[in-house]
């Protein structure tokens, strides 16, 4: 009965979204829902490599990168969207598997510190080379995506509610994949890897390999996501991949709780909006996010994830104290 329940809640929660364009057409929510999804994605791929005991400072490099290669293919090699999408997620991808052999070897406190580094070395890549990533300046005018859906017969993603529906169907995607992981053995084994390495590895896992599998998954989606951003703003610049942007993704896995997929889209709903509703304040984003971030650690540890399920855990203790009462 409980998974058909969750089913039905799942269908119902899928056509709430789809139907969200029809409920609520103001453009102004509409793009604080675009970036909300967009950040769900970045934030559950990097959960990803969290999951394995791994704390990245260099998944907005891996979006950058996917950025940058989708806008080039659709640009100078002329490829069509629904071909530049994919590529720019493979591109993350193997640039995950390449430096993955080298960082992931290191522990704890370099890990973070050489990630942080490959980020600003990505960053600097792109601000150093006029051609062909456009400099400091970036790349402008990318063209909204073109969707052919038969021969002869394609339309241009030119409104807030045409992007709002791909951007749901790549998220949906996402969250389905990466749950599926989660569910497998693979991500079992993923879960060993970060509570007991050592002892996992005497279990027979590989736990490297599954650190590397994390670290390419997560650069795939995040290349999705920089492809989606790009041809969204129309604009792509090596400032908009700073290691602050890895920053905030590591502060919205924490506030919402780093336990699962719910975590960080939890955090994405609560954090995302606070800058577009905080216009004045833009200054103080960091200040607000450091302050929110304490908060977070001081009275929810395990962040609103966490709230929610003692407040689950709580109702059914209730429902069958109730219950068991003659």
């Amino acid at each position: 009965m409980i998974p058909k329940i969750k089913s039905y809640a799942l269908l119902a929660l899928s056509a709430f979204l789809f139907f969200i364009p029809v409920l609520w057409a103001d453009e102004f929510y509409l793009n604080v829902i675009i970036s909300i999804y967009l950040q769900i994605i970045l934030a559950v791929s990097l959960n990803m490599v969290i999951k394995t005991g791994k704390l990245s400072l260099a998944h907005a490099a891996f979006m950058g990168i996917g950025g940058y290669t989708s806008a080039l293919a659709v640009i100078r090699l002329g490829f069509p969207y629904l071909l530049a999408l994919p590529i720019s997620g493979l591109m993350g991808a193997c640039i995950a598997l390449l430096v993955g052999r080298l960082l992931l070897k290191l522990q704890g406190v370099y890990f973070v510190l050489v990630t942080f580094a490959f980020g600003e070395v990505v960053r600097l890549f792109f601000v150093n080379l006029v051609e062909p990533f456009g400099g400091p300046t970036g790349i402008i005018n990318i063209p909204p995506p073109r969707i052919a859906l038969f021969p002869g017969i394609a339309f241009t993603l030119l409104s807030k509610v045409s992007y709002y529906y791909l951007v749901l169907g790549v998220m949906l995607v996402t969250l389905l994949v990466i749950h599926r992981i989660y569910q497998s053995s693979i991500g079992k084994a993923m879960d060993c890897t970060r509570e007991t390495e050592h002892l996992a590895e005497f279990t027979g896992i590989d736990t490297f390999r599954h650190k590397m599998f994390a670290f390419a998954t997560g650069g795939f989606f995040a290349g999705l996501a920089g492809s989606l951003f790009a041809h969204y703003y129309r604009f792509i610049s090596p400032e908009s991949f700073t290691f602050w942007e890895s920053v905030n993704l590591i502060v919205i896995n924490v506030v919402g709780g780093m336990g699962g997929i719910a975590g960080p889209i939890l955090g994405s709903i609560f954090l995302v909006p606070l800058p577009e509703f905080l216009r004045g304040f833009v200054e103080y984003q960091r200040v607000l996010y450091g302050l929110i971030l304490i908060l977070t650690l001081w009275f929810m540890p395990a962040g609103m994830l966490g709230v929610l399920n003692k407040a689950l855990d709580r109702m059914k203790a209730r429902k069958a104290g109730k219950e068991g009462t003659p």
